[in-house]
């Protein structure tokens, strides 16, 4: 049996809200029947934390059987937080637990690699094992669910807890008639003094026809160069069929341009070739001033690659800048769409040139793939 370690933590003020948080932490599994007070952990400890006020932490210790009834005595207003090491071992009784408190609008945070979600079945998932803090968040009344992956952040946690708080204020303007029927993957990689690395994704199921499940996935992909960088590449790209072989690429956009300030991304799905009643369409654009477009996709074999170059001498190298491409992607009715998507981005730095031969620049590349279960 495994020792679970629950700590009740009260956030008495955030620093972006007046609302207070509060924070449960299941740290391990044991094998004790009844609940124990331990003589010293139990004792309140609090601690400064980065935008947040002081915090008070009260360790408790459980069984597996007990941890529905720590889930179920967990407020409105309380995070749930649980050590990746710790999920991954969770039973299905355990992980449909945490499915059940999730959907009952308690949010989440895992520590580490969050690929531990898989323990959690019948959920649509966003996982990324490079991650040191994901969060989770599936509102209520809109049926969005929401999933935030943190990387190279010493207080991923903290910064977690807060996209929660924010999450839980907002009006997106999404919604869906059940969970997993639109899904939103948000990445944040802190690249070194160089850069920043968002990734704001939305998946979204159009319907099902013809033995089929259809889903248009807007792409977003964010640069915030730092003073004296440069962005010089972004790239967008997912081997459809990578991990799981009866899905299929059907459309994408944009394809490459040369010359333009703007693109334009239109997925459609006709009644006719797709089965679905009365058929479905979803557009955008963004602008592509001083930027090229590569499009190195491959319909034959489900490959969708975007790739976008950027004039880093021009002002758009040196300010955010986003790109939205998209794809419509289609899986057989009786499985679950399953892939992983690989967000780039290129930096030019100053090099420190000393010799004759020693470039002016280096272009040191950023990553995050993060792969993406809809179970809808």
């Amino acid at each position: 049996m495994k020792k679970i370690i629950l700590a009740v933590a009260i956030i008495a003020v955030f620093a972006m809200v007046t609302a207070p948080l509060g924070i449960a932490h299941i740290n391990s599994v044991g094998t004790n029947n009844d609940l124990q007070i331990d003589p010293v952990s139990s004792e309140i400890a609090t601690s400064q934390i980065d935008n947040l006020s002081k915090i008070a932490i009260v360790n408790i210790y459980s069984t597996d059987t007990d941890i529905k009834q720590i889930v179920e005595d967990i407020s409105p207003n309380e995070i749930l937080a649980i050590d990746s090491s710790t999920l991954s071992e969770f039973s299905i009784n355990e992980g449909a637990t945490v499915k059940e408190a999730l959907y009952n609008g308690i949010p989440l945070v895992i520590s580490g690699d969050s690929t531990s979600l898989m323990t959690i079945k019948g959920m649509s998932l966003v996982m990324n094992e490079n991650a040191d803090a994901t969060a989770v968040y599936c509102d209520p009344v809109t049926k969005v669910i929401y999933y935030l992956s943190v990387e190279s952040e010493n207080n991923a946690e903290e910064i977690a807890t807060e996209w929660i708080q924010s999450k839980m204020n907002e009006t997106s303007g999404l919604s869906a008639d059940s969970y997993g029927d639109v899904v939103v993957s948000e990445g944040w990689r802190y690249c070194q003094d160089t850069t920043k690395l968002n990734v704001s994704t939305v998946y979204e199921k159009l319907g099902e026809g013809n033995g089929k499940k259809f889903y248009a996935v807007k792409y977003g992909l964010q640069s915030v160069p730092t003073t004296d960088y440069r962005t010089a590449d972004m790239t967008i790209s997912c081997d459809v069929k990578h991990l799981n072989s009866i899905q299929d690429l059907i459309s994408y956009a944009p394809t490459t341009t040369s010359g333009t300030s703007s693109v334009s991304v239109s997925l459609s799905l006709s009644a006719s070739d797709s089965g679905v009643s009365g058929g479905v369409s979803k557009s955008w654009g963004y602008s592509v001033q001083d930027v090229m477009v590569n499009d190195r996709s491959d319909l034959s074999t489900d490959h969708f690659e975007t790739f976008h170059d950027i004039d880093e001498d021009k002002n758009i190298g040196t300010v955010t800048y986003m790109i939205n491409p998209g794809m419509l992607v289609s899986v057989s009715a009786g499985s679950q769409y399953y892939s992983e998507d690989n967000y780039q981005i290129t930096q030019r730095i100053p090099y420190n040139h000393t010799w004759v031969w020693d470039p002016y620049y280096s272009y040191p590349v950023f990553d995050m793939s993060l792969r993406v279960l809809l179970d809808a």
